[in-house]
């Protein structure tokens, strides 16, 4: 039976190089034009079937220019229409690398246009018109106190919480206090910012008189109208469209209000609103990359949230949200400060932080012997701070006064974080064991010396809770280096007294300072009453004191607390 033969298609040869490469007889990299026509100037051109295919791809008519003369280096000029001028235009353009600064532009030009100021006046007609945000926002109406009184708290506001973060900028909230004197509407965010505000001073122990006998008058204490208004602020960032259209400046600020609250009081809660913040400045609205001088509100806002990070760090031992080299790059402008001594007050608050969380990394990060070897490189950047320390306490303002202390709560509480975790090591573990035991005494007398003498000055700025808590765990770890033979202040049982006080006429109903309270009670060789316990009495031995308190300092908390003690 015969076969039928099946011939080889023919494949129309394809032309691999341009005319004057094949001329040239070098290689082409097959662009339109390629390299070497593009670098010489010289009109590049194909065979018929290679250009075909190239109009066919941008969908435009087929017309070639005939080659008119023999000469083969002269050539006819390539017909093409505008559109297939513009897109080989186009595709001529090299991309090049597009560096921050470029992109921190490019967004800022797009924000000045219409994509920010969509999103903002969008979301403020959502806020007028959903049921919801209306029922919101005029229960937070009703919940602030007369025009006033809140004039009052936010001044009070701006002279103590202001010292230690600049998060708002005062002329601008003035200006909105005006505008609701005169009637004049205030945008609902702006409200927002206010309740927020004033819930931050309500937090204080001692808010103004004025705020006192008005939330007596009306049935109501600061706990309760605070615990309200958080509430409802929580209501509000939960709704969806608030979540994606509010992502300016005004909203960075609510979170690092809220989140330096949490590091002053509620101290054992996660602080979301700085990983939001963070969130916030970083990728919805960058402001993390704009660090040049016209941008100076910018760079402060993004210095401020580092800060709020670093001190919770520092201070409660929380892992950051921001790495220490990312903060070591920001450092304060002069141009955004009202006078020299805020403007050295951050200069140092930054010098410290960055080393503090330094300190941090590198102990989670070593093992006992290695962190051994680099602690004189901390101790010498620490002796350095503390000569600014020292030669920026001059000043009598009282607001100097507390920003000096607090300087060297903070310098001292880095200088413990340096030492306090060899409580816990074995002797034998490690060379100078009694060395380095008995610098983190003299480092705890230290601390606990500056916070019992100023307490009443960092109840009077807000910070009472986070000094409360500094000073108890000091005054723990104390206890324990004095088992370990080494000789208490002489002073010791007089600051904890004091400190048991403070605890006892604040009235504290959280489970926590009462743990706190019963703690100092047992450090000054006391009993305490306990229902866990089968007997009412407190055998004071520290496998006892570890079990019945270690909830006070475990592992949510972050503060050290040494185990199998």
């Amino acid at each position: 039976m015969p076969t039928k033969v099946v011939k080889p298609s023919q494949k129309k040869p394809q032309i691999k190089a341009c005319l004057k490469c094949r001329l040239r007889k070098v290689k082409c990299n097959r662009q339109y034009p390629c390299s070497r026509c593009n670098e010489s100037n010289d009109t590049c051109i194909y065979g018929e079937n290679i250009m075909d295919s190239r109009m066919d791809d941008f969908g435009t008519p087929r017309h070639i220019t005939p080659v008119g003369t023999d000469d083969r280096e002269e050539t006819g000029q390539l017909e093409v229409a505008p559109s297939i001028s513009n897109h080989l235009e186009i595709e001529r353009r090299k991309w090049a690398f597009v560096d921050w600064r470029k992109l921190v532009e490019l967004s800022q030009q797009k924000a000045k246009d219409h994509f920010l100021k969509d999103a903002e006046s969008t979301l403020i007609e959502y806020l007028r018109k959903d049921p919801s945000m209306l029922e919101i926002i005029e229960e937070l109406r009703k919940l602030l106190p007369p025009l006033e009184i809140c004039r009052r708290l936010i001044e009070r506001y701006f002279s103590t919480l202001e010292e230690v973060s600049c998060i708002f900028d005062k002329t601008q909230i003035e200006k909105c206090i005006f505008d609701l004197e005169n009637s004049n509407g205030i945008p609902e965010t702006i409200l927002v910012i206010f309740s927020a505000i004033i819930s931050a001073v309500l937090s204080f122990s001692e808010p103004p008189i004025e705020a006192v006998n008005y939330l007596a008058s009306i049935g109501k204490n600061s706990v309760n109208i605070r615990l309200e208004i958080d509430l409802k602020i929580n209501e509000f960032l939960q709704d969806e469209e608030v979540n994606r259209l509010w992502k300016d400046n005004d909203r960075i600020r609510l979170h690092a209000l809220r989140a330096q609250q949490v590091s002053r009081t509620d101290f054992r809660k996660l602080n979301n609103d700085v990983c939001n913040a963070v969130h916030i400045a970083c990728f919805r609205n960058p402001i993390f990359q704009r660090m040049d001088s016209d941008t100076g509100s910018e760079a402060k806002l993004w210095l401020t949230i580092c800060e709020i990070d670093a001190l919770d760090c520092v201070l409660n031992s929380c892992p950051p949200w921001i790495q220490h080299d990312v903060y070591a790059i920001s450092t304060p402008l002069k141009s955004n400060y009202s006078n020299e001594s805020t403007y050295e007050f951050h200069c140092i608050l930054d010098k410290l932080l960055v080393c503090g969380l330094e300190a941090y990394k590198t102990v989670h990060s070593l093992t006992s012997v290695e962190f051994i070897d680099v602690i004189p490189h901390f101790e010498t950047k620490l002796s350095l701070i503390l000569m600014d320390i020292e030669s920026n306490s001059s000043s009598d303002d009282s607001s100097a006064i507390f920003r000096g202390l607090f300087l060297k709560v903070v310098f001292w509480v880095v200088r413990k974080n340096l030492y306090q975790y060899f409580i816990a090591v074995s002797p034998a573990s490690v060379p100078n064991y009694e060395k380095l035991l008995q610098n983190l005494t003299q480092t705890l007398k230290q601390l606990t010396r500056i916070i019992t003498n100023s307490i009443n000055i960092f109840e009077e700025y807000g910070w009472l809770n986070c000094m409360l808590v500094q000073v108890v765990h000091s005054f723990f770890l104390l206890c324990i280096c004095s088992d370990k033979g080494y000789s208490l202040q002489d002073d010791f049982f007089n600051s904890v007294s004091v400190i048991q006080a403070i605890i006892k006429r604040k009235k504290y109903s959280e489970r926590l300072w009462k743990k706190m309270h019963d703690l100092l009670q047992v450090l000054t060789g006391g009993t305490v009453y306990h229902s866990e316990l089968e007997d009412n009495t407190f055998e004071q031995n520290d496998e006892t004191l570890f079990d019945m308190f270690a909830d006070i300092f475990d592992s949510n908390f972050n503060l050290v607390v040494p185990s199998g003690l």
